[in-house]
């Protein structure tokens, strides 16, 4: 009985792959992946632990070239929202094993009074092993936001101070350089990553550096740890749980790598404000 499944279950797979010769990106129509997931712990200015879903298209993953549209929503446990939209361009260098790539996103805040929105231009350089990403974030309209003011005129005299509490956000850049090392006997794949970032406001700026480790099992669920470092946020360690499922008939989850065209980007998609207290006073 078992070793009729399991030739019944090998005939199935070849039929499939068969009709689908050139897996991860075996078909002309475009490859869709769903992704919903949920982040816990604090990471660089996130305070708050947050779920999120998505979906990521990519067409011509088949070819040397590839187009993809990339869209995420965010829900914060304090019942604010976060969205991010995004379009990208992979082209394969097939003597190099190598893929080289540029996107640009929207991303969207929810803030304490007003939203907050920003655009950011991405390259990427992505191999069998190493990859190198350069992300820069720029705001789009207002980026400080009065919230609420506080007068205090409890002092001798006529005099007064109030305190005007202002939102902001703020522009940035990152890069990091990662490594895949692919656990074939598992099925699975562990990716490690490490480095810069600069986060620029009119009120603030700052350095730091990052580090991740992400395992990942066929392609379907990811476990990921990230901790952050600067002097002002200090030291930050963010988890993540992140399930993918895929809508075509193509079975590259069976591959220990997925193919370079049709990976997901890898971005801060999640913008964050501080705040900080505006004085006046009139002595």
């Amino acid at each position: 009985m078992l070793k009729t499944i399991a030739i019944s279950g090998a005939v199935f797979f070849n039929a499939l792959s068969a009709s689908n010769p050139g897996c991860c990106g075996c078909s002309s129509d475009p490859t869709i992946w769903t992704y919903a997931g949920y982040n816990f712990g604090d990471y660089i200015g996130v305070t708050e632990n947050y779920a999120e879903i998505g979906a990521f298209m990519v067409s011509g993953a088949e070819t040397n070239e590839a187009v993809f549209i990339d869209g995420r929503g965010y829900r914060f446990d304090n019942e604010r929202w976060g969205a991010s939209a995004g379009v990208g361009f992979r082209r394969l260098n097939a003597c190099q094993d190598r893929a080289w790539g540029i996107n640009a996103y929207y991303d969207y805040l929810e803030g304490r009074v007003n939203s907050f929105h920003d655009l950011s231009l991405g390259i990427e350089s992505l191999g069998c092993a190493w990859d190198f990403r350069m992300n820069g974030y720029y705001h789009v309209g207002p980026n400080r936001r009065n919230t609420k003011e506080t007068i205090f005129d409890e002092f001798t005299g006529n005099f007064i101070a109030s305190c005007k509490r202002v939102e902001f956000s703020y522009d940035h850049i990152d890069a990091e350089v990662g490594h895949t090392f692919c656990m074939r006997p598992f099925g699975a794949t562990l990716y490690a990553a490490i480095g810069p970032y600069y986060y620029h406001s009119r009120l603030n700026d700052f350095f730091g550096g990052f580090a991740r480790i992400e395992l990942n099992y066929n392609d379907i669920i990811s476990f990921q740890v990230r901790a952050s470092h600067d002097d002002t946020f200090h030291t930050n360690v963010q988890g993540r749980v992140l399930v993918s499922i895929p809508f075509d008939t193509c079975l590259c989850w069976i591959q220990a790598c997925r193919n370079l065209l049709s990976q997901p980007v890898r971005r801060e998609g999640v913008m964050f404000t501080d705040n900080c207290c505006d004085w006046t006073w009139n002595w």
